[in-house]
């Protein structure tokens, strides 16, 4: 996969505040353009996990999939810790 394919797939690239990858230009080069400059996390680990040489389309959404399984494990523990602050609360509201 190259960066132009995860820019083109990308929710409102067009917003991002990384110039576009060129269609012939390797994640690798492509990173050393964007890593350390403020912006999209998301987009930039993207870049990182999926624009390797090495790794095939079915890999790379393997990767997606773990990730996607990894922030909503993430999202489940946030959930957790809200709901049990709400509880703690109600019950002080309470007593």
């Amino acid at each position: 996969m190259r960066p132009i394919d995860i820019w083109e797939a990308y929710p409102d690239s067009d917003l991002l505040p990384y110039p576009q990858p060129k269609s012939r230009e390797s994640g690798r080069t492509y990173l050393q353009k964007i890593l350390g400059q403020p912006g999209d996390g998301l987009f930039v680990f993207c870049v990182s996990e999926l624009c390797e040489e090495s790794i095939s389309d079915l890999e790379a959404e393997e990767r997606v999939s773990r990730a996607i399984s990894d922030l909503e494990q993430v999202r489940r523990a946030i959930q957790a810790r809200r709901e049990a602050r709400y509880r703690k609360q109600r019950v002080k509201r309470e007593t």
